[in-house]
């Protein structure tokens, strides 16, 4: 492929390769998805540092690791990430960076949710809402959306995303014969990133907790028999960040447990390992009898 997030072949090259993959057993999403994150690529979001994050992330870990999940349930959200103010963009003189119109120009129905400002929306939703777009970003001080021009969408501020949003890779996104160059997370923090996401979860949102523990439990197996030193990695930069993150990960585990408790204890067990002394200090003494 050339230089540059977001690449991919014409139809007529990639498409018999795109049909073997699938043949095989790698992990499609479905058309309508598909047809929104090929419009992103085209639009030059990945080339501009966006991130596809959320269960066609996971699906596409999945070929990329060489395995096929059996958890991770379908799902109408198709989630986009992008550091926004964090970053400066350097595109190319030529290179489209007009998100709102990358997906209303797809005539899908999408419509934007919009706040009360008249800017382009963080949301995007079917009349139907079988399909919801999203746009997040890291938070910083205020969690309100706001506008990033370079791109032409508002982003939604997400706690903790920033962990997603570092040591990023590139992966091929799949569905039928069709296949695209995408930006995601690292795997493994991905996962963690999940269970800190779990841990600050109210229990209304049981759905996606459980959904959530699926997906970490299937990469944490992948992480502590095929790629442990990525796995403890991404293990030890979330345990020094501070005690709110590490009470929201032990949470996290308690909610994993519940529908994957071996994991969960081999994980609990990573975390505590991975933490700063000051944080095992604690954690053994709220574990000890008064």
């Amino acid at each position: 492929h050339p230089p540059g997030a977001g690449a991919h072949a014409g139809p007529a090259d990639s498409a018999p390769r795109a049909s073997a993959c699938t043949a095989l057993g790698c992990m499609t999403v479905i058309a309508q998805h598909f047809a929104v994150i090929n419009r992103m690529a085209e639009h030059g979001f990945f080339r501009a540092g966006g991130v596809l994050t959320g269960t066609q992330a996971f699906f596409a870990m999945a070929n990329m690791l060489g395995v096929r999940w059996t958890s991770g349930r379908p799902t109408s959200d198709v989630d986009f990430a992008h550091p926004g103010r964090n970053v400066s963009l350097a595109l190319a003189e030529n290179a489209k960076a007009d998100m709102h119109d990358a997906i209303t120009s797809l005539e899908m129905g999408l419509l934007p949710q919009h706040t009360l400002a008249a800017e382009p929306a963080s949301t995007y939703m079917t009349a139907r809402k079988d399909i919801r777009v999203d746009l997040l970003t890291t938070a910083g001080r205020k969690d309100d959306v706001y506008l990033f021009q370079p791109l032409n969408v508002s982003l939604q501020p997400l706690k903790f995303m920033e962990f997603s949003l570092e040591h990023t890779t590139q992966t091929v996104l799949l569905a039928g014969e069709q296949a695209v160059v995408v930006n995601i997370p690292s795997p493994m923090r991905y996962a963690l990133h999940k269970l800190v996401i779990m841990g600050e979860r109210e229990e209304a949102f049981r759905t996606k907790i459980g959904k959530d523990a699926g997906q970490v439990a299937a990469l944490v197996d992948y992480g502590l028999e095929r790629s442990p030193s990525a796995l403890k990695a991404a293990a030890q930069d979330l345990m020094a960040r501070g005690p709110g993150w590490r009470s929201r990960a032990n949470e996290g585990v308690r909610h994993v447990a519940v529908h994957h408790p071996e994991i969960a204890e081999r994980l609990g067990e990573l975390l505590k390992a991975n933490a700063p002394a000051a944080g095992r200090k604690k954690a053994a003494a709220a574990t000890s009898p008064r």
